[in-house]
């Protein structure tokens, strides 16, 4: 009796064994997974903290470099890089689909020229668009507005890349200046 028992205790060490090891592959594959999930997180939150950062310097350049009273012509396409103002909704139609190498060839750098963010594949970038005059009604006189004294609206787009130039994302703004 004791003999016929011998071989089934290894048929049923052998299947936990087999059991065990495919719910250890498996939990293997899970953290993997996860793995590239927080990786994929982090590289768009270093592309969104890249283009805030561009977005706050296309911003500043509007309210600090561009002279109302001579303010550079817009442009409908850009021939040679940097382009300083664009006109509304020229930018090769939606840059927010645009890749990093239109970027780099159509807008602003963020920065001083050089790789100021080593862990992204590429510097962001901004552009910035003159959207309008608006002298809205008695805010502003008619000699005002025959001088286009009053709000002028742009709208600042900033585009950041992460650690894999295919993690883009892209940020807008309306800024406006008032011409006295």
């Amino acid at each position: 009796m004791g003999g016929a028992q011998n071989g089934s205790v290894l048929v049923v060490s052998l299947l936990f064994l087999l059991v065990m090891t495919l719910i250890g592959i498996t939990a293997m594959q899970g953290v993997s997974l996860e793995e590239k999930m927080a990786g994929n997180a982090r590289g768009g939150t270093l592309a969104l903290q890249a283009a805030e950062a561009a977005l706050r310097e296309g911003e500043e350049w509007v309210m600090d470099d561009i002279d109302l009273y001579d303010p550079p012509p817009a442009v409908s396409s850009c021939s040679s890089n940097p382009c300083d103002l664009w006109e509304v909704n020229k930018p090769e139609s939606y840059p927010q689909n645009k890749d990093m190498s239109w970027w780099d060839g159509n807008a602003r750098e963020y920065g001083t020229g050089t790789q100021e963010y080593a862990a992204l594949a590429a510097d962001p970038h901004f552009l910035v668009e003159y959207l309008s005059y608006d002298p809205s009604g008695d805010i502003v006189d008619a000699n005002d507005r025959a001088h286009r004294i009053g709000p002028h609206f742009y709208r600042a787009t900033a585009a950041g890349f992460g650690p894999q130039g295919s993690t883009q994302r892209v940020l807008q703004s309306t800024v406006r200046t008032w011409k006295n």
